[in-house]
Order: structure tokens, then sequence, then C-alpha cells
């Protein structure tokens, strides 16, 4: 299980860019381990502990509008660093240690996410490494410094009173934003990542 922060920023034509931090523990994660070599009486007993891990990615998409849902599909690439301990037993001696491994990271994801209100939208994220057989998948909340993300957003003139006519210089016209137009955004996430092997 991971905690997930993400900042992103919409582009023209429905387009946007994002980047993305992670840290947490991995599920089924747990890593076998032996000595290479022991002593006299053998070798020590190695015991995994935890599997950490930590990551960085940067993230682009694009996405279409649905009344108020938002449909995309994005790539992510970048790193993750994982970390392995374990705990050593031979006879009285215990000590505990730690292995690191950096892995590439890049995956292909589909992305779901409904606006509760013009500012909080409720997400969900699955994907697949294109690398290995690991996967992801998450819910998030997110929220917009701007109704609905900036997207959408229309301004009409009321229509007269049926007393009066308006004048010929007031048109009664609507305008709206242009389309892809988006702030920055931010999400914290609790995505759940299978282990990459």
């Amino acid at each position: 299980m991971l905690g997930q922060l993400r900042i992103g920023m919409g582009l023209p034509h429905g387009l946007y860019v994002a980047i993305e931090g992670e840290a947490g523990g991995v599920t089924d994660g747990g890593a076998d381990a032996e000595m290479m070599s022991g002593g006299e009486r053998g070798a020590p007993e190695l015991t995994a502990t935890h599997v950490a891990m930590f990551g960085g990615l940067a993230v682009a998409g694009a996405r279409t509008r649905i009344g108020s849902l938002d449909l995309g599909v994005e790539a992510a690439g970048g790193a993750h660093l994982l970390v392995y301990g374990y705990e050593s037993h031979y006879f009285a001696c215990d000590t505990s240690t730690s292995l690191t491994e950096v892995m590439p990271a890049l995956e292909a994801r589909g992305r779901a996410a409904l606006w509760l209100t013009p500012f909080l939208s409720v997400d969900v994220t699955a994907g697949k490494s294109v690398i290995d057989r690991a996967w992801m998948g998450g819910v998030s909340f997110g929220f917009s410094s701007k109704a609905f993300g900036g997207r959408y957003v229309s301004a009409a003139s009321p229509p007269p009173s049926p007393s009066s006519s308006p004048p010929a210089s007031r048109p009664i016209a609507s305008r709206a934003a242009p389309r892809g137009v988006h702030p920055h955004r931010s999400a914290a996430w609790c995505p759940c990542r299978s282990p990459s092997r």
C-alpha cells in the first residue's frame, strides 16, 4: 500500500501533464534471501522483515469530458527505489540489514474522475507496467483551484422579461472557455501496487 501525491497542469486540447511522488510498503513483496557462504558452523539464517518503496514519476495524458465525468488515458515513467529489510540470526548473534534496488518504471493507465462538487472530484486509476508483470490501482480525491477544473465553464446573459424587448445593441449570447484549459491540480492518493518481478 502506497501513499501518493500528484500535482498536475492542464494543456490545450484535453492534454495534461503531472508529477507523482510515492512512499509506502509493497503488498506481497517479500523476497527470500540466503547467504552465499557460511562459517564452520553453517550460514546465518535470514528472515525478511519488510519491503519499502519510494518512487518518482512524470505523467502525460489526454482526457475528455462527458457531463460531470472525466475519462482519460495516460503514460507514466520514472523510477522506483525498493528497500528490502532482513534480520540475520547466527547462534547468539542477531543483526539487521537491508538491500536496495532501483527499478525503472513505465506504465500505461486508464483514469476516470467524477466531480462531486465544482472543486472536488473522486478519481479511480488502473494501470499495467509495460516493463514487467507489475500492476497498479488506486482511488483518490482531487482538488481544483477553478470550478470543474476550468473546463467547459460558460456564462450567458439572462433572457429578457416578456414585457420588454432588449435593445438592438444588446445581443443575448453565450461564450465558453477554451477547451482543454485546466489549472493546477493536486491529489492525495492511496494506490495499491503489486511487486515488480
